[in-house]
Parts: C-alpha cells; sequence; structure tokens
C-alpha cells in the first residue's frame, strides 16, 4: 500500500458528492457552523481552565486529594 499523503486526484467520481450548487452551499454552510460551534466550546474550555471558579464541589475535590495523598506518607 502505498501513503496517502498529500491530495488524492485521478478518480472519476466521488460517492456522496454534492451534485448541485445548492447542495455545496448548505455543505459549506453547514461546515461553517460546525466549525464556529467547535472553535466556541474549545474557547469556553481554555477561558474554565484559565480561571477556575471556587465553588463547594472543587473545593472538596481539592481537599479529598490533599487529605488522601497526606494518608500515603509513611511519617
Amino acid at each position: 500500500m502505498r501513503p496517502h499523503s498529500g491530495p488524492q486526484t485521478g478518480r472519476v467520481a466521488n460517492i456522496g458528492s454534492p451534485v448541485n450548487q445548492r447542495e455545496i452551499y448548505e455543505g459549506r454552510k453547514m461546515m461553517k457552523n460546525m466549525v464556529k460551534q467547535s472553535l466556541c466550546k474549545n474557547m469556553e474550555t481554555i477561558t474554565r481552565r484559565a480561571n477556575p471558579i471556587e465553588d463547594s464541589s472543587s473545593s472538596k475535590l481539592k481537599a479529598l486529594v490533599i487529605s488522601s495523598s497526606s494518608k500515603s506518607l509513611p511519617y
């Protein structure tokens, strides 16, 4: 088998490819929306990680980690 790096050429027809201009437009619009949603979700995740909010669940988790890790010490 040959490696698949770069564009694939020499194909006669792609199965599932758009037939008319409207399908091309709708496909591009759908892809653009998917990319936009993904970017927004990624930015929210990055922002949340950069600015953690101290709530009761995170402070409980920190207390659990501290208490369980200190028990493993031999002294």
